[in-house]
C-alpha cells in the first residue's frame, strides 16, 4: 500500500493540475473551427444575402465538391462529433447503432431522429467570396464552403437541369455564374430556397494571371476524403461507447455499443487530422442556427478519385480547362455520369 504523505499529496496535486490543463487544451482545440471555411452569419430575422463563386478543384484529385457523412449529437453532457467512415465506403459504428435503434420497436426511427442521432451529409467546395456585408474582410478570398441539401439542389439544377434547359458549367473560371445565397425564415426555420445562380456569365478575374492566381489558392479536396484522415473504426466505437454510457433509460439507448450486435471491425486505418467547419450561428444568441438538412445518397463513384490520379496534389501551372494543362474543369457531363 502506498504511504500517503503531505509531500506526495502536493506532488500528486500538481500532477493532477498539469494533466487537467493538458486535457482542457486538447478539448478546447479538438473542435476549433477551421479558419479556411467560410459560412454565412444568419441574423435574428433569418434574412441575409451573400454572393460567392464556386471554383473547380484545380488540383485534379476529386470532383469540385465532395460529400462528407457525419454524426453530431449530445447524450447527457457529452458530445459525439465525428465524420463517418461511410464517407470512404467503410463500416461505421455510429451508423450501425443508429440503424439498429431505428429498427428496434421500443426506440424507432422517429425517436432516433428526435435525439439528433441521424447521419448528416454535407458537401465541401472551394469558393471565392464576392460579397459578404457582415464580414467584408472575406471578400476576394478563396475559402472552403460546407453546404447541405438545399444548396446542393441548386447546384444540381444548374449542371443537370430538367426538361430542355441548357446546363451551366458553374465551375468555369472564365465564363461562369456567381451564386447568390439568400436565407429566410419560415415556420421558425432558416432555409436557402431563394438562392440562385446569376444569369450573367463572366470571368472570375480581369486577367489570365488573375484567374490562375485564384485557381492556385484552392484547397485540394482530397484531404477531406483521404482515409488516412479518418479515425479508425475502433477509435470511433470506443468514443461512441463512452458517449452512450451517459444515456438515461427512456431517453435513448441505455446499453453501450458493446451490446449492439456489432460485427468484426475492419482493418484499422491510421489516424489523421480532421476538420470542423463549424455551424451557422444566430447573430444575436450565438447559438447553433437551425437549418434544414437531409441525407443525400451519393453513388460510390463520387468517393473515388478520377482514373489516373494518385490522390496527391499537383502543382498548378495551367488554367483548369486549358488544353495544354493536365487539370480540367469538371463539367456537367461528369455529374450526369456520376450523380444520376
Amino acid at each position: 500500500m502506498v504511504e500517503i504523505t503531505l509531500d506526495s499529496l502536493r506532488q500528486d496535486s500538481q500532477e493532477a493540475v498539469d494533466k487537467a490543463n493538458e486535457s482542457l487544451d486538447q478539448q478546447n482545440t479538438k473542435y476549433k473551427p477551421d479558419p479556411r471555411f467560410w459560412k454565412p452569419i444568419i441574423p435574428t430575422d433569418g434574412n441575409s444575402e451573400y454572393v460567392v463563386r464556386f471554383l473547380p478543384n484545380a488540383h485534379g484529385t476529386t470532383p469540385p465538391f465532395v460529400p462528407i457523412h457525419k454524426f453530431q449529437f449530445k447524450v447527457g453532457n457529452t458530445w459525439y462529433i465525428n465524420n463517418s467512415r461511410e464517407t470512404i465506403g467503410e463500416k461505421d459504428p455510429c451508423n450501425e447503432l443508429t440503424m439498429k435503434d431505428s429498427n428496434t420497436p421500443s426506440i424507432g426511427r422517429d425517436e432516433v431522429r428526435k435525439q439528433g442521432r441521424m447521419r448528416k451529409t454535407v458537401n465541401i467546395a472551394n469558393i471565392l467570396v464576392i460579397q459578404d456585408r457582415v464580414n467584408p474582410g472575406n471578400e476576394g478570398k478563396v475559402m472552403l464552403y460546407e453546404f447541405t441539401r438545399q444548396i446542393l439542389d441548386k447546384v444540381q439544377e444548374a449542371i443537370k437541369p430538367n426538361y430542355d434547359e441548357k446546363p451551366i458549367n458553374i465551375f468555369d473560371l472564365e465564363a461562369g455564374p456567381n451564386f447568390i445565397i439568400r436565407t429566410k425564415k419560415q415556420n421558425g426555420m432558416v432555409n436557402y430556397l431563394d438562392s440562385k445562380f446569376s444569369t450573367e456569365l463572366k470571368p472570375i478575374a480581369d486577367t489570365q494571371d488573375g484567374i490562375l492566381e485564384i485557381a492556385k489558392q484552392t484547397v485540394d479536396l482530397y484531404e477531406f476524403i483521404n482515409p488516412d484522415n479518418f479515425k479508425s473504426y475502433e477509435e470511433l466505437k470506443a468514443q461512441l461507447d463512452n458517449v452512450m454510457a451517459n444515456a438515461l433509460p427512456g431517453t435513448t439507448t441505455a446499453n453501450t455499443t458493446a451490446n449492439a450486435g456489432f460485427g468484426n471491425a475492419p482493418a484499422q486505418q491510421p489516424q489523421g487530422g480532421s476538420y470542423n467547419a463549424g455551424v451557422d450561428t444566430n447573430q444575436s444568441t450565438g447559438q447553433p442556427q437551425s437549418t434544414p438538412t437531409a441525407d443525400f445518397n451519393y453513388p460510390d463513384s463520387l468517393n473515388d478519385r478520377p482514373a489516373g490520379h494518385t490522390g496527391k496534389g499537383t502543382e498548378i501551372t495551367e488554367l483548369p480547362g486549358d488544353s495544354t494543362g493536365t487539370n480540367e474543369v469538371v463539367d456537367a457531363s461528369f455529374f450526369e455520369n456520376n450523380m444520376g
